[in-house]
Protein backbone atom coordinates (compact mmCIF):
# COMPACT_ATOMS: atom_id res chain seq x y z
CA UNK A 1 0.00 0.00 0.00
CA UNK A 2 1.13 3.54 -0.85
CA UNK A 3 2.07 6.01 2.08
CA UNK A 4 0.00 8.48 -0.04
CA UNK A 5 -4.52 7.78 -0.27
CA UNK A 6 -5.86 10.29 -2.50
CA UNK A 7 -9.13 12.16 -1.32
CA UNK A 8 -11.84 12.60 -4.66
CA UNK A 9 -11.84 16.25 -3.58
CA UNK A 10 -9.72 17.88 -6.48
CA UNK A 11 -8.14 21.72 -5.97
CA UNK A 12 -8.14 24.00 -8.85
CA UNK A 13 -5.44 26.36 -9.21
CA UNK A 14 -5.77 29.50 -10.80
CA UNK A 15 -3.25 31.96 -12.79
CA UNK A 16 -4.16 35.23 -13.09
CA UNK A 17 -5.19 37.30 -15.94
CA UNK A 18 -2.23 37.35 -18.37
CA UNK A 19 -0.12 35.31 -16.37
CA UNK A 20 2.81 33.45 -18.80
CA UNK A 21 4.38 30.18 -18.62
CA UNK A 22 7.90 30.25 -16.95
CA UNK A 23 10.37 27.90 -17.07
CA UNK A 24 14.08 27.35 -14.60
CA UNK A 25 16.69 24.66 -15.28
CA UNK A 26 17.24 22.10 -13.16
CA UNK A 27 19.37 22.82 -9.65
CA UNK A 28 22.13 20.75 -9.18
CA UNK A 29 21.75 18.07 -6.54
CA UNK A 30 24.70 16.83 -4.31
CA UNK A 31 26.29 13.47 -5.55
CA UNK A 32 25.67 12.05 -1.97
CA UNK A 33 22.28 12.90 -2.26
CA UNK A 34 21.38 11.88 -5.50
CA UNK A 35 20.57 7.67 -4.75
CA UNK A 36 18.29 8.75 -1.91
CA UNK A 37 16.45 11.52 -4.67
CA UNK A 38 16.28 8.75 -7.08
CA UNK A 39 14.43 6.72 -4.65
CA UNK A 40 12.32 8.98 -3.51
CA UNK A 41 11.66 9.76 -7.63
CA UNK A 42 10.84 6.26 -8.16
CA UNK A 43 8.30 5.53 -4.74
CA UNK A 44 6.56 8.71 -5.67
CA UNK A 45 5.90 7.88 -9.62
CA UNK A 46 5.30 4.80 -8.68
CA UNK A 47 2.37 6.10 -6.40
CA UNK A 48 0.58 7.99 -9.38
CA UNK A 49 1.75 11.38 -7.02
CA UNK A 50 3.66 12.67 -10.52
CA UNK A 51 4.66 11.39 -13.74
CA UNK A 52 7.71 12.09 -16.43
CA UNK A 53 7.11 14.28 -19.03
CA UNK A 54 8.57 15.13 -22.59
CA UNK A 55 8.08 18.98 -22.92
CA UNK A 56 6.67 21.83 -21.07
CA UNK A 57 6.39 25.65 -20.82
CA UNK A 58 6.69 25.30 -16.86
CA UNK A 59 9.79 23.99 -14.71
CA UNK A 60 10.57 24.42 -11.36
CA UNK A 61 13.87 23.79 -9.51
CA UNK A 62 13.66 20.69 -7.36
CA UNK A 63 14.99 21.32 -3.50
CA UNK A 64 16.54 18.85 -1.64
CA UNK A 65 15.94 18.53 2.01
CA UNK A 66 17.98 16.02 4.02
CA UNK A 67 16.35 14.61 7.11
CA UNK A 68 17.20 13.70 10.17
CA UNK A 69 15.76 10.06 9.05
CA UNK A 70 18.20 9.66 6.35
CA UNK A 71 15.49 10.15 3.70
CA UNK A 72 14.97 13.16 1.66
CA UNK A 73 12.60 15.66 1.33
CA UNK A 74 11.67 17.05 -2.32
CA UNK A 75 10.50 20.54 -2.27
CA UNK A 76 9.89 22.58 -5.00
CA UNK A 77 10.90 25.80 -5.46
CA UNK A 78 7.32 27.46 -6.58
CA UNK A 79 8.71 31.13 -5.41
CA UNK A 80 10.78 31.91 -8.89
CA UNK A 81 7.82 31.70 -11.06
CA UNK A 82 4.13 30.29 -10.20
CA UNK A 83 2.98 31.55 -6.66
CA UNK A 84 3.21 35.50 -7.71
CA UNK A 85 0.80 34.13 -10.64
CA UNK A 86 -1.46 32.51 -8.90
CA UNK A 87 -4.79 33.32 -8.33
CA UNK A 88 -5.35 33.57 -3.79
CA UNK A 89 -8.69 31.91 -2.58
CA UNK A 90 -11.54 33.99 -0.99
CA UNK A 91 -12.11 31.33 1.50
CA UNK A 92 -11.85 32.11 5.15
CA UNK A 93 -11.29 30.31 8.40
CA UNK A 94 -11.99 31.39 12.08
CA UNK A 95 -9.61 32.63 13.99
CA UNK A 96 -7.69 30.36 16.95
CA UNK A 97 -9.57 32.53 19.37
CA UNK A 98 -13.11 31.53 17.61
CA UNK A 99 -12.41 27.96 17.44
CA UNK A 100 -10.66 27.49 21.14
CA UNK A 101 -14.83 29.33 22.13
CA UNK A 102 -16.09 26.65 20.24
CA UNK A 103 -14.73 23.76 22.32
CA UNK A 104 -16.51 25.35 25.44
CA UNK A 105 -18.92 22.29 27.21
CA UNK A 106 -16.38 19.64 24.43
CA UNK A 107 -15.65 16.28 26.29
CA UNK A 108 -13.23 14.60 23.97
CA UNK A 109 -10.78 15.10 21.75
CA UNK A 110 -8.13 14.12 19.54
CA UNK A 111 -5.16 14.88 17.16
CA UNK A 112 -4.81 13.71 13.65
CA UNK A 113 -1.80 13.68 12.15
CA UNK A 114 -2.10 12.68 8.46
CA UNK A 115 1.52 11.73 6.26
CA UNK A 116 2.69 13.54 3.50
CA UNK A 117 -0.51 15.72 4.41
CA UNK A 118 -1.06 17.43 1.02
CA UNK A 119 0.21 14.66 -1.12
CA UNK A 120 -3.80 13.61 -0.35
CA UNK A 121 -5.08 16.07 -2.55
CA UNK A 122 -5.26 15.36 -6.04
CA UNK A 123 -5.19 19.04 -8.80
CA UNK A 124 -6.61 19.11 -12.05
CA UNK A 125 -4.75 18.52 -15.45
CA UNK A 126 -4.32 22.60 -15.76
CA UNK A 127 -2.84 22.94 -11.81
CA UNK A 128 -0.63 19.52 -12.72
CA UNK A 129 0.60 21.30 -15.36
CA UNK A 130 1.34 24.53 -13.42
CA UNK A 131 3.17 22.48 -10.72
CA UNK A 132 5.82 20.70 -13.28
CA UNK A 133 9.48 20.32 -11.48
CA UNK A 134 12.24 20.41 -13.67
CA UNK A 135 15.13 18.04 -12.03
CA UNK A 136 18.47 16.12 -13.71
CA UNK A 137 16.45 13.20 -15.36
CA UNK A 138 13.67 16.07 -16.80
CA UNK A 139 10.57 17.37 -16.13
CA UNK A 140 7.64 15.45 -13.72
CA UNK A 141 4.33 16.72 -13.70
CA UNK A 142 3.14 16.87 -10.30
CA UNK A 143 -0.66 15.29 -9.64
CA UNK A 144 -0.86 16.24 -6.10
CA UNK A 145 -1.02 19.54 -4.12
CA UNK A 146 2.22 20.69 -3.34
CA UNK A 147 2.90 22.29 -0.26
CA UNK A 148 4.97 24.79 -1.09
CA UNK A 149 2.24 26.57 -3.40
CA UNK A 150 1.11 29.67 -2.06
CA UNK A 151 -2.32 29.29 -2.10
CA UNK A 152 -1.56 25.21 -0.77
CA UNK A 153 -2.19 26.04 2.90
CA UNK A 154 -6.07 27.68 2.04
CA UNK A 155 -7.22 24.90 -0.12
CA UNK A 156 -5.87 22.32 2.27
CA UNK A 157 -7.84 23.44 4.97
CA UNK A 158 -11.14 23.79 3.05
CA UNK A 159 -10.90 20.11 2.08
CA UNK A 160 -10.18 19.03 5.48
CA UNK A 161 -12.94 21.58 6.71
CA UNK A 162 -15.73 20.01 4.03
CA UNK A 163 -14.46 16.23 5.46
CA UNK A 164 -14.73 16.51 8.39
CA UNK A 165 -17.68 19.14 9.34
CA UNK A 166 -20.42 16.86 9.98
CA UNK A 167 -18.09 15.69 12.66
CA UNK A 168 -18.84 17.17 15.89
CA UNK A 169 -16.00 19.06 17.24
CA UNK A 170 -13.76 17.12 15.16
CA UNK A 171 -12.64 20.42 12.98
CA UNK A 172 -11.14 22.34 16.36
CA UNK A 173 -8.16 21.74 17.87
CA UNK A 174 -7.35 21.91 21.74
CA UNK A 175 -4.52 24.57 23.01
CA UNK A 176 -4.58 24.70 26.70
CA UNK A 177 -8.01 25.28 27.97
CA UNK A 178 -11.09 26.15 26.36
CA UNK A 179 -13.09 29.26 27.86
CA UNK A 180 -16.02 27.00 29.69
CA UNK A 181 -17.24 28.53 32.27
CA UNK A 182 -17.11 32.50 31.81
CA UNK A 183 -18.65 33.15 35.46
CA UNK A 184 -15.06 33.74 36.75
CA UNK A 185 -12.54 35.26 34.17
CA UNK A 186 -9.26 36.24 35.34
CA UNK A 187 -6.83 38.91 33.91
CA UNK A 188 -3.33 39.34 34.86
CA UNK A 189 -0.72 41.72 33.15
CA UNK A 190 2.42 42.88 34.37
CA UNK A 191 5.50 45.09 32.69
CA UNK A 192 8.75 45.49 32.80
CA UNK A 193 11.35 48.02 31.30
CA UNK A 194 11.69 46.18 28.43
CA UNK A 195 8.19 44.29 27.66
CA UNK A 196 4.64 43.78 29.22
CA UNK A 197 3.02 40.49 29.09
CA UNK A 198 -0.63 39.24 30.15
CA UNK A 199 -2.31 35.91 31.00
CA UNK A 200 -6.04 34.97 30.97
CA UNK A 201 -7.58 32.68 32.99
CA UNK A 202 -10.77 30.97 34.16
CA UNK A 203 -11.58 30.12 37.74
CA UNK A 204 -13.43 26.34 38.47
CA UNK A 205 -13.76 25.31 41.86
CA UNK A 206 -10.79 27.69 43.07
CA UNK A 207 -8.57 26.40 40.73
CA UNK A 208 -6.91 28.50 37.55
CA UNK A 209 -6.64 27.21 34.24
CA UNK A 210 -4.81 29.70 31.74
CA UNK A 211 -6.69 30.16 28.33
CA UNK A 212 -4.26 32.16 26.90
CA UNK A 213 -0.95 33.97 27.00
CA UNK A 214 0.56 37.00 25.36
CA UNK A 215 3.53 39.89 25.23
CA UNK A 216 5.06 42.14 23.77
CA UNK A 217 8.60 44.29 23.70
CA UNK A 218 8.13 47.88 24.14
CA UNK A 219 9.12 50.61 21.79
CA UNK A 220 11.64 52.81 21.83
CA UNK A 221 9.33 55.50 23.08
CA UNK A 222 7.22 53.32 25.67
CA UNK A 223 10.76 52.66 27.33
CA UNK A 224 10.88 56.48 28.26
CA UNK A 225 7.67 55.67 30.31
CA UNK A 226 7.52 55.58 33.64
CA UNK A 227 6.94 52.52 35.49
CA UNK A 228 3.36 53.45 36.92
CA UNK A 229 2.73 54.44 33.11
CA UNK A 230 4.31 50.73 31.72
CA UNK A 231 1.76 49.03 34.01
CA UNK A 232 -0.76 51.19 32.33
CA UNK A 233 -0.03 50.16 29.15
CA UNK A 234 0.14 46.83 30.06
CA UNK A 235 -3.79 47.04 31.52
CA UNK A 236 -4.68 48.37 28.25
CA UNK A 237 -2.79 46.13 25.92
CA UNK A 238 -4.46 42.86 28.15
CA UNK A 239 -8.11 44.69 27.81
CA UNK A 240 -8.03 45.59 23.94
CA UNK A 241 -6.37 42.10 22.91
CA UNK A 242 -8.88 40.08 25.15
CA UNK A 243 -12.33 41.86 24.06
CA UNK A 244 -14.18 39.57 22.98
CA UNK A 245 -13.08 37.44 25.95
CA UNK A 246 -14.53 40.04 28.26
CA UNK A 247 -16.87 42.12 26.79
CA UNK A 248 -20.33 41.42 28.88
CA UNK A 249 -18.36 39.47 31.81
CA UNK A 250 -17.36 40.56 34.95
CA UNK A 251 -13.67 39.76 35.15
CA UNK A 252 -10.97 40.11 38.39
CA UNK A 253 -7.90 42.15 36.93
CA UNK A 254 -4.32 41.12 38.74
CA UNK A 255 -1.36 43.56 38.52
CA UNK A 256 0.96 43.99 41.37
CA UNK A 257 0.93 48.02 40.51
CA UNK A 258 -0.08 49.41 44.46
CA UNK A 259 -0.93 52.98 42.89
CA UNK A 260 -3.60 51.12 39.92
CA UNK A 261 -5.27 49.15 42.84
Amino acid sequence: MGRSGKIPDVVLLRLRKGAQPVFNRERDVPYALMKKVDTELDTLEAEGVLTKVETSDWGLPLVVIPKADGVVRLCIDYKVGVNERLQMPTTKFGKIDDILNGLRNSRFFCQLDLFTAYLHVPVDEQSSEIQIISIHHGTYRLHRLSFRISTAASEFNRVNYQILCDVPKLCHILMISSMDRLERIQLACDASPTGIARVLSHIVDGNEYPNAFASRLLTAAEKNYSQLDRETLAIVFTVDNFFQYLFGSHFKLVTDSQPLT
